[in-house]
Order: C-alpha cells, then sequence, then structure tokens
C-alpha cells in the first residue's frame, strides 16, 4: 500500500469513528511530494459495508512507455495472408510509442563476412510500421534464444566477439565447449555500430538499444558501458544518430537490479533513457527496488516484456476461462503500483509456432485472428499510454485489485476480480470530483466470449459510480470527473 493509501485509509476510518457523533470531517491529504497538477484530494466519505473502491486522483508516475515485440516474429508477419490488417489492428488501432524488433548474430557469424540481407523481412515490416505511425520509436534487443529456453550453454554473440562455442551435445545440453571466454568489447561495439547504421540506411532509424537483453552474465554493466562507446564513436565518424540505451532487458528482476545498480556505480548511468527487465522470474514484489534503484538517477522503469494472458499452448483456441488474463492483470497492478512508467507487450502477434497462442494467432498462408487477450491488451494500452497512473484503495471486497491511469478530467479504472465473490453493488469513489457524465464500462465475465460486454451507463449520483463485479471478471470505466 502506497503512503497516499495510508493516509487516505486513516482520514476514513478517522470519518467513520467521528460519523458516529453525527460530526462531519474532510481530511485533506496536503503531501505534494509527487502531485504532478497539485490537486488537494478530500477523503470525506460516509462510513460504508459496501464494497468499494477510492481513487485518489493525485497524479502519479506517468506511463512514457507502451509497445508491442516483434523481436522473433517480424518475419512470420509476412507469411500471414493480412499482414497489413495485422499491422492496422497493432500499430494503428493501440497506441503504441515504441517496437521491440531484433538485432542477431547471424548479421556476421564470421568476423568481415556481414550478412545484412538477414534482416530485409524485418526491415519490410519497420517501414510499414512507420508508415502507419511515423513517430513510434524503435527498440533493437538481442536475439537470444541462442543461450535460453532449450539450448543451453549456446552463445548470442559471434565467438570473435565472445570466445566461446558448444562443440557437443546431447539433445539440447552442451557437453563440450571450447574457447577462453575472453570478451572483445571493441569488436562488439563495431558490430552494434554496422547494425545501426544499416537499419538507418534502410530509413529505420534506431530510436533506442539493449546491449545485453538475458546475457547479463557475458554483456555485465562494464562490458555493456565499453560496447556503448566503441558503437557511439563509430556512429559518430559515420554521421549516424547514436540510440539511447534501454536495458539491460534481463529475465529477473532481481537480474536488473543488479545490473542498474552496477551501472550507476561505475558512473555509467547517464547513457540510459530507461532501464528495463522482464519478470519471467515471477517476482512481481521486486519491482519497487528495480523502480527504487532507476529512480535514484532520474530513469523511468519498464516491463520490457510483459505478459498479457495468450493463454499458452492452444494452437490458437481461445482458452475458455479467464484465468491466464486475470492472473497477469492482477499482476500489472502490482507493479504500476510500486512505480513502473511503461510496458512493452511481449510478442503481439504470432511467431510461426503453431502451437503458441498469441493475441494476434495465425499459421503460414492464414490470416491472422484477433483473440481475446488482443481486446483486452487494445483496451488497457489505450486507457494507459501518456496518461499517470493514480493510486487506489478496496475496501469490503475480498480478490479485487485494481489499476487507475488519469489525464485531465478523465480516470481510467481497471478492475480484476480474482475471487470467488460477487462484489455487489460496489461504490466507485473519487473523492475532491464529481461523476460528470456518462460512464463507459466495459468487462470479460468467465467464462466469456472474445469481444467484451461494453455499456454505456450515467450514474444515479454524481457522488459514486456503482456496479456489480462477478468473480473471475476484468472490468475496465472511463470515468469523467469534474471538481466539486
Amino acid at each position: 500500500m502506497t503512503l497516499t493509501s495510508i493516509k487516505m485509509k486513516y482520514c476514513l476510518n478517522l470519518f467513520a469513528i467521528i460519523g458516529m457523533m453525527g460530526l462531519c470531517l474532510g481530511c485533506i491529504d496536503t503531501d505534494q511530494s509527487t502531485d504532478t497538477d497539485d490537486l488537494y484530494i478530500a477523503s470525506s466519505i460516509p462510513p460504508d459495508d459496501h464494497p468499494r473502491i477510492i481513487v485518489d486522483s493525485t497524479q502519479k508516475q506517468q506511463v512514457l512507455y507502451m509497445g508491442g515485440d516483434m523481436e522473433r516474429s517480424s518475419d512470420h508477419l509476412l507469411r500471414a495472408t493480412n499482414p497489413d490488417e495485422i499491422l492496422k489492428w497493432t500499430i494503428e488501432d493501440i497506441d503504441f510509442n515504441i517496437f521491440r524488433v531484433r538485432y542477431d548474430k547471424h548479421q556476421e557469424l564470421i568476423e568481415g563476412q556481414k550478412n545484412f540481407g538477414f534482416y530485409d523481412n524485418q526491415i519490410q515490416v519497420m517501414k510499414k510500421i512507420r508508415e502507419i505511425n511515423p513517430q513510434i520509436k524503435f527498440l533493437a534487443t538481442m536475439r537470444s534464444d541462442y543461450n535460453g529456453f532449450k539450448t543451453h550453454n549456446h552463445n548470442n554473440l559471434p565467438t570473435f566477439i565472445y570466445n566461446y562455442s558448444c562443440i557437443r551435445e546431447n539433445g539440447n545440453r552442451c557437453l563440450e565447449s571450447e574457447g577462453d571466454r575472453s570478451f572483445d568489447a571493441d569488436k562488439y561495439g563495431v558490430f552494434l555500430a554496422d547494425y545501426v547504421e544499416h537499419m538507418y540506411q534502410n530509413d529505420v532509424e534506431i530510436d533506442f538499444i539493449a546491449t545485453s537483453k538475458e546475457y547479463q552474465a557475458v554483456v555485465y554493466a562494464h562490458r555493456s558501458h565499453f560496447a556503448y562507446i566503441k558503437m557511439k564513436s563509430e556512429l559518430e565518424a559515420r554521421s549516424v544518430p547514436v540510440p539511447k540505451l534501454i536495458g539491460p532487458a534481463t529475465w529477473g528482476i532481481q537480474a536488473g537490479i543488479n545490473f542498474v545498480n552496477g551501472t550507476i556505480n561505475n558512473g555509467y548511468a547517464n547513457e540510459y533513457e530507461a532501464f528495463s527487465t522482464h519478470d519471467l522470474g515471477h517476482t512481481p514484489h521486486l519491482w519497487g527496488n528495480f523502480v527504487q534503484a532507476s529512480n535514484q538517477v532520474n530513469k523511468a522503469a519498464i516491463d520490457d516484456e510483459s505478459q498479457y494472458g495468450t493463454g499458452g499452448r492452444t494452437h490458437g483456441e481461445e482458452p475458455e476461462h479467464l484465468g491466464s488474463i486475470l492472473y497477469n492483470y492482477g499482476k500489472k497492478t502490482e507493479m504500476y503500483a510500486q512505480g513502473l512508467s511503461g510496458e512493452i507487450f511481449f510478442e503481439v502477434w504470432s511467431r510461426g509456432v503453431g502451437s503458441e497462442s498469441r493475441s494476434i494467432y495465425f499459421k503460414n498462408n492464414e490470416a491472422g485472428k484477433r483473440m481475446r487477450s488482443y481486446y483486452v491488451m487494445k483496451d488497457f494500452a489505450n486507457s494507459s499510454a501518456n496518461n499517470y497512473y493514480c493510486p487506489s484503495i478496496v475496501e469490503n471486497a475480498e480478490g479485487l485489485q485494481t489499476m487507475v491511469f488519469r489525464k485531465g478530467n478523465l480516470v481510467h479504472v481497471w478492475i480484476v476480480n480474482n475471487g470467488e465473490e460477487l462484489a455487489e453493488e460496489l461504490k466507485l469513489y473519487v473523492p475532491g470530483f464529481l461523476i460528470n457524465g456518462d460512464v463507459a464500462h466495459k468487462y470479460w465475465q468467465d467464462p466469456t466470449k472474445v469481444l467484451s460486454v461494453d455499456q454505456t451507463t450515467k450514474s444515479n449520483t454524481k457522488k459514486f459510480f456503482k456496479l456489480d463485479v462477478p468473480p473471475a471478471s476484468i472490468h475496465y470505466l472511463s470515468i469523467p470527473i469534474s471538481k466539486k
């Protein structure tokens, strides 16, 4: 619970006590340390046994980054029969401002033998994206699967950069290797500069780059710095714009914290636009530590490979239940409450593995189709991108989790009910404000169809909005407010 939430809850409890004596007291939170629009939030709400959500409209961190990922899936898009329609769904219909692309060791496996044709399909897709949204930014990250998943201990980099290779394996496990494991930061810097220059020459400029990405045991903070310095000097000599770093793009949050601290301790933080990591270790309670490490040098923190309930290996069949969506959006409530400034949704369309469902699913020579996770992602991204996160608290309702985003006089509220109970006649308050107009309400309920149930409702009172929140459901409300 945030400090603001604690203060609000204290005020509400105090009001309840005094209310028994027939008195009226409005508690004012005068802490303006993170109040970006100098609002003073009154918390005088009558005591009530009904379930309720109380939104503190104080604006906290801004959601600066909201994007999608095609690091492994750019080529496969061109195998769909409707690639332009898929890009419309993804780039035009969703307010993404960043998209993840790849660089890959196959660019130059043998020193001096460059294979830039390897990127032709990705460049074709990047150009299509920029035609739809010229302002979108590209973040390039290392294709790191060679050392991940089922390919244990293989090299994510060419051996002339990192002198190591697996020479004997059993199945997917390396049994014997060669090389002294030396690392040449200058050669890595030139490799990255060649990539950035090639993209620039093809009119798809790289705005941000990660030099590590799940390979921090090899490309740790010190090596990353020297590779970046070499890349920077090479690009400046070639009159090519130098991308800022966003990284380290580690597999788990704790590794990200360690990398960020190493970067800060060695004085490299000014090279970074923001810090990022995944949470594939499922430790959302650590987001606050990652944010704290990033914020101490005034850098935003983001999840660069976020999960959003695509359903797993269902071969493109829609899961009957909402469990995966509820779980992953429940985790998002934790990460934004701890201060994250955005996310990049992992693989928003299929990558060519037929068993893997994605938000847009297709096989070779088939039309892509939008699945339930797409529609939830679309509404979530559009309601949060460039807006400010606001704290909220839940009372008298077990299993409910909330996220609130605000811009001006429009408040976007997300409610996730992971519990087993109906939150009947739940009241939603925005203290200090009135509900001023129709409330747009979308929800998915278990079991549910692909599309949401959409409602537009005029509140019977301007003091609060009332709704039922069934178990195993996720809700999105867009609420216009005005100052009392």
